[in-house]
C-alpha cells in the first residue's frame, strides 16, 4: 500500500501528485515570521520529499528540515524536536502542527505546542478535542492565524515564540 501511494505521490519522474500540493499559508507569512524567528521543520516525511514542497514555495526559509530519515524513531517520538532545539543557543522552541502525533511529540519534548485544525476537515471537532487533550496551548482553524498568535505568545503557557513547526531565533 505504501509503495503504491509513493508511486502515485512521487510519480515516474517527480511528476506525481506531490506537484499538486497547495500551499495554505498566505504569501509573505513565513517571510514575516522568519524576520523575527528561526524557522525549522520536523516532519514525518522523508527529508528530500519535504524539500520538494518547501523548495517550490519557500526555498531556504526553513533550517534545519528534519525528516523521518533523520531520526531513529518516528513521531510521536520527540527525537526530531530535540535535535532542532539542541541546535539553538537559547533552546527556546515552539512546535506547530496539525496531527495528534505532532502534539504528542511536542509534549514528550516539553515544547509548547500550537495545533492547526482546518474547519474543512470532516473530523474537525475530534481533532480540536484531541489536540487540546494532548496539551496544545492554542488550536487555530487556519495557519494564517499564526502571525496573530505570535503576538500573544507571552500570555500562552510556555516560553519562546511560536512559528510553524519551528523555533525562536
Amino acid at each position: 500500500m505504501v509503495d503504491h501511494f509513493q508511486k502515485l505521490f512521487q510519480g515516474e519522474n517527480s511528476d506525481g501528485l506531490i506537484l499538486r500540493e497547495k500551499w495554505l499559508a498566505a504569501e509573505g507569512l513565513f517571510d514575516r515570521l522568519g524576520e523575527r524567528h528561526h524557522l525549522a521543520v520536523f516532519t514525518g516525511r522523508l527529508r528530500w520529499e519535504a524539500h520538494v514542497t518547501l523548495n517550490r514555495f519557500l526555498p531556504d526559509r526553513f533550517d534545519p528540515v528534519i525528516g523521518s530519515d533523520d531520526v531513529a524513531r518516528s513521531k510521536p517520538d520527540p527525537e526530531g524536536l530535540h535535535k532542532i532545539c539542541a541546535s539553538l543557543t537559547h533552546g527556546k522552541c515552539w512546535y506547530i502542527g496539525d496531527t495528534v502525533d505532532d502534539a504528542r511529540a511536542s509534549r514528550a519534548a516539553r515544547v509548547p505546542f500550537i495545533g492547526i485544525a482546518s474547519k474543512s476537515s470532516p473530523r474537525y471537532g475530534d481533532l480540536v478535542r484531541l489536540l487540546r487533550e494532548e496539551g496544545a496551548v492554542a488550536v487555530l482553524d487556519d495557519i494564517n492565524s499564526l502571525e496573530a498568535i505570535v503576538g500573544q505568545a507571552g500570555s500562552l503557557r510556555g516560553t519562546g515564540s511560536p512559528a510553524r513547526q519551528s523555533h525562536d531565533r
